[in-house]
């Protein structure tokens, strides 16, 4: 295929730094791939770099484009123009090119007014910043369009709609309106070489906090990107003409010609919180970068006088130079914290409050277990008041809330109460309330002292965290992994205490994952004098809102990576324990109690972000810490500093190899109504039962968006039984996909496994009935396990077995569809397809583009040469296998066995595969006794990785 007229070695040169740059340091940036959806022989690459780095001067990066997705062409007879292609070797293009990374007011050096006034050149263009998800628009051929959104495109895991489906269908929806082909506008963007950008702005697809009327909603048009490697964007006009043309909506603009124009503009908006009429979260001004210095253009750069601006604080800051080449694009943005910021909060504490009640439907809200940093503000007291009373009210208006739906109807219901005397009546109380607490009366408590207690398990980075808090501040820090004792737990707790005498500020460095260790420090401290803070780095929250699997993943993978740099928690990839630390991270997720807000004094919430790094984890700590003690902020060269400290930092204390092995845990988790225990095994001296394929993915999520009773095609039966898998507790806690059982290795009879099997079953050679449980038949109909079939399962564990035992390179991570949810009334299962690897490496790491995305969907040959363990797997496996592969939701009663799931999958299978087409959704009889309800998945992609596991 041609490349785009506006192909360029200079892009090509910028991708190829890309990729060495990904290869040296992939924790700086990370790639996905995909097949295009409009033609998947074509694979385009997507770029995330680190956010954190973007403030580095100079920049790591070779571009500063945030969103952006390339492919690669080969030989020179593809490039096109001689000149520029440099020789033979590979070739890349630039296929959607986003904005550069832009910065709030204050956010960075070079935009502070005072700085933006010396390197940029009017007319200023202020653009309303919308309130959706981005989405880009290009040409992947002259005939074809690439819809996409910040980093992904196509289906995303565990979620119905991407923000990239939802984006094309409104692109076709105005080419249907227009009356246009989507060559006609694949054709303009490729000869033109412009990505179109837009804002996604549906609240029937997703609410964010600002809400649209229907003939606002939609793709809200703001720029025309050239594909290239410089920041190179068409003026609003012409985006407005393009817009008018195909009928996306336009977005509103403003023209001023100097900075201080800009402020006032900006200021006066914020103290009215709209513009036009229409509440505002801000604006994007867009302008050129100049040569410096180009000072004294403007009428001033005095301080800030209004909200438009960073901290409402002056700009005393002297001007710093943009890492910007001299005529380029620039933007920066102006953000307000009002009405956006509180309407967030609102959102935010609501979810709180429908978790709490969804964990103990019977008992009674309590706002006291709210986060204290969203409860400032005297409108947000009274609205938590309003909606505790309206969901005890009215539950079922807030049915749909924790999935976007619902949440801009919430607010403005509230919004016309606290116009009524009870409501404006409520605003005063609070307001006196507010006023007492700030005046000293009986308000907050005061602090003299405060303890940080991490809540974490092995894997965060807790005491990575610890070790550059207490570098940078001077605070006190012990850590419970130092204490050698038989019963260490009290000695910490002493050591607690005592550092607080020589300290105001100690870190309590344990897991504190538990709600009996968090209310150990409680009590100890409770009767000092000053009063004792506790402040929470809480990573709870982080780790509840991933699949299980994920956590697992992501955490495991940080213990391999330290190796034996810890006290007792060490990996040898030599020894028999190798993937002893496995076992031990599934102990903490499974055991851990999220923290309540109540259990302590504040909470700076952490994430478990696998793009974010240890870099990451200490900004967010540094910059909680400076928020709520109210300490002052480091400087980034004692930030850099800690860094340093913390990756030459070594434990003091080094138990023997037997502590870790005295830690023997149990980590099987036991899975609702169909046996689907899956700790991970390795260390025990336990041989796995089975081993299978864990992925992530958060079931319940997904099929109550699927079987919603939105959902016209999804037959009653099916969803009354989802349903009361629900009710009764049998979803199934930990979802695995069941390769290969330790009893098909063995040479006995398959089908009668504990001597009230079926044997032949029904005739189909599934093995299915009530055999032996483990969803392993011979599939030859007599139940005879033949030689064959036993030394294909041996040489199949075998390779599960060495992906399993993987450490260092990590295990390769799979894919694989998620096809249709199929039930036949006692037992619910999900079909999983087309299993591959997930990267084209050999070893997909920790931090692999396809892991961290949540939605990469690189395609590997099957035909060439297998090139690594996870291709070789992916070839190797036997076709038997692919088709009974599922994951079992659950079962109706504990009578019902899972394996019934397996039989009911081949069955199904085996009836596709000898129909002539057909719906996916409905009801098919197969070659099973009952009738099977069968729903299409739409091609959920999920990920995951090989594990031996435990019934």
């Amino acid at each position: 295929m041609p490349p785009s007229p506006s192909f360029s070695s200079e892009d090509s040169d910028l991708i190829s730094a890309l990729h060495t740059l990904s290869s040296k340091s992939p924790k700086l940036v990370k790639s996905s791939t995909y097949p295009a959806p409009a033609d998947p022989s074509i694979i385009v690459r997507s770029w995330k770099m680190n956010e954190f780095k973007y403030y580095d001067i100079p920049s790591p990066f070779p571009t500063l484009a945030r969103g952006l997705f390339t492919r690669e062409v080969e030989g020179d007879a593809e490039v096109g123009e001689k000149e520029e292609g440099k020789g033979k070797g590979k070739k890349y293009q630039i296929v959607v090119r986003g904005y550069d990374k832009f910065f709030n007011i204050g956010e960075v050096p070079w935009t502070t007014w005072s700085s933006l006034e010396t390197h940029t050149a009017p007319p200023y263009t202020l653009s309303l910043k919308s309130n959706g998800c981005i989405i880009f628009i290009a040409a992947l051929t002259p005939t074809k369009l690439i819809v996409t959104s910040k980093h992904s495109l196509g289906p995303v895991s565990g979620v119905e709609t991407s923000h990239a489906q939802a984006g094309e269908a409104w692109v076709r929806r105005y080419l249907e309106g227009k009356g246009r082909g989507e060559e006609e506008l694949a054709g303009v963007l490729w000869e033109r070489g412009w990505t179109a950008i837009a804002e996604l702005c549906d609240d029937s697809f997703e609410e964010h906090v600002l809400g649209y009327p229907p003939e606002k909603t939609g793709l809200h048009l703001h720029g025309l990107n050239a594909r290239s490697k410089d920041f190179i964007t068409q003026p609003h006009d012409v985006v407005d003409a393009f817009a008018e043309e195909w009928g996306f909506i336009k977005t509103l603009t403003k023209t001023v010609h100097s900075i201080q124009e800009v402020k006032d503009f900006t200021t006066a908006c914020a103290e009215r919180g709209e513009w036009n009429g229409e509440p505002v979260e801000g604006f994007v001004v867009r302008t050129v970068v100049t040569e410096p210095p180009t000072s004294g253009r403007s009428s001033g750069s005095g301080g800030d006088k209004g909200k438009g601006k960073e901290k409402g604080k002056d700009d005393p800051t002297p001007p710093a130079r943009s890492p910007y080449k001299p005529n380029s694009s620039f933007f920066f943005k102006v953000k307000f914290d009002e009405p956006y910021m509180m309407y967030r909060d609102w959102r935010e504490v609501t979810k709180s409050l429908l978790s709490q009640r969804a964990k103990n439907p019977g008992a009674r809200l309590d706002p006291s277990s709210l986060p204290k940093s969203k409860m400032r503000r005297a409108e947000t007291k009274v609205y938590v008041k309003w909606v505790v009373r309206e969901i005890g009210r009215d539950p079922a208006a807030f049915g749909e809330y924790n999935k976007g739906k619902g949440i801009i109807s919430t607010r403005e219901r509230f919004l016309k109460w606290l116009e009524t005397g009870e409501g404006k009546g409520g605003l005063e109380e609070a307001d006196k309330e507010g006023k007492e607490k700030a005046e000293g009366g009986d308000g907050e408590r005061k602090f003299g002292k405060t303890v940080i207690v991490p809540v974490a398990i092995p894997g965060c980075g807790k005491t990575a965290v610890s070790v550059a808090l207490a570098h940078i501040f001077g605070f006190g820090h012990t850590q419970s992994d130092d204490v050698q004792a038989k019963k260490p737990a009290p000695v910490f707790i002493k050591n607690v205490v005592n550092l607080l005498s020589k300290h105001d500020v100690v870190i309590a460095d344990k897991n504190n994952h538990l709600t009996q260790h968090r209310k150990a420090l409680r009590d100890a401290t409770a009767g000092l004098t000053p009063p004792v803070r506790l402040l929470a780095l809480d990573w709870s929250a982080a780790l509840t809102a991933l699949p299980p699997a994920t956590a697992h993943r992501i955490c495991a993978d940080r213990v391999a990576q330290r190796g034996a740099n810890h006290q007792s928690l060490r990996v040898d990839s030599s020894s028999a324990e190798a993937k002893k630390h496995e076992e031990v991270v599934w102990m903490f997720i499974n055991t851990g109690e999220e923290l309540s807000e109540s259990e302590v004094d504040g909470v700076v919430e952490m994430t478990l972000d696998e793009g974010e790094g240890v870099e990451g984890q200490v900004r967010r700590a540094v910059r909680g810490v400076v928020d709520v003690l109210g300490v002052d902020a480091p400087s980034e060269e004692k930030v850099r500093e800690a860094l340093g400290v913390v990756g030459a930092y070594r434990p003091s204390v080094m138990k023997p190899d037997e502590a870790k092995g005295k830690k023997g845990v149990g980590a099987a988790a036991s899975g609702s109504g169909a046996g689907t225990g899956a700790g991970a095994a390795g260390g025990s001296g336990k041989s796995p039962r089975y081993f299978g394929l864990l992925p992530e993915v958060d079931i319940t999520a997904l099929l109550d968006a699927r079987l919603g009773a939105d959902k016209e095609d999804v037959p009653p039966g099916m969803r009354a039984f989802w349903e009361g898998l629900k009710k009764d507790g049998r979803v199934v806690k930990r979802p695995h996909v069941t390769i290969v059982h330790k009893n098909s290795t063995e040479s006995k009879p398959s089908g009668n496994g504990n001597g009230n099997g079926n044997g032949n079953g029904n005739g189909n050679g599934n093995g299915n009935g009530n055999g032996n449980g483990n969803g392993n038949g011979s599939g030859n109909g007599g139940g005879e396990e033949t030689k064959r079939g036993v030394k294909e399962a041996k040489e199949l564990w075998d390779r599960c077995a060495a992906l399993h035992g993987m450490t260092n390179p990590a295990p390769p991570l799979f894919q694989a569809r998620l096809g249709r949810v199929v039930c036949d009334g006692r037992v619910m299962a999900v079909t999983f397809e087309d299993l591959d690897v997930a990267s084209s490496s050999s070893s997909s790491s920790a931090s692999s583009s396809a892991g961290s995305s949540g939605a990469a969907t690189t395609t590997v040959s099957t035909t060439a040469a297998p090139s690594g363990p996870g291709e070789v797997f992916v070839q190797k496996l036997p076709e038997e296998v692919k088709q009974r592969l599922h994951i079992t939701v659950g079962t109706k009663t504990g009578a019902v066995q899972a394996v019934e799931a397996k039989a009911m999958v081949e069955g199904l299978r085996k009836f596709w595969a000898g129909s002539t087409g057909g719906s996916s959704t409905g009801k098919k009889k197969a070659e099973t006794k009952t009738e099977t309800e069968v729903v299409s998945l739409d091609g959920v992609v999920v990920y995951g990785r090989v594990k031996g596991l435990f019934g």
